[in-house]
């Protein structure tokens, strides 16, 4: 389990917010992230079972994190375009 001192929650006026990890990652949550890879969010929470797709962080039952900078890095050394699902 992960150790919640060891996260900061910003909050922001739109309702958004960013956690940020005191080692300087910036967290995003699975729905953000399979925003930016153009997925469905059932998408990740499937590869998140069968531990396939970018790595991930689970901070507590049920709350499942990704780094952005590894996400921006995946996207980069994706070989083939994802289909965006609209």
């Amino acid at each position: 389990m992960a150790d919640h001192n060891a996260f900061t929650d910003t909050r922001f006026e739109d309702g958004s917010h960013r956690v940020t990890a005191k080692t300087g990652m910036v967290l995003v949550n699975t729905n953000q992230a399979a925003e930016f890879l153009g997925l469905q969010p059932c998408t990740l929470n499937d590869w998140q079972w069968q531990r396939k797709g970018p790595p991930f962080i689970c901070i507590s039952r049920g709350c499942v994190c990704y780094d952005q900078a590894t996400l921006k890095w995946v996207a980069s050394k994706t070989l083939y375009e994802i289909p965006r699902v609209s």
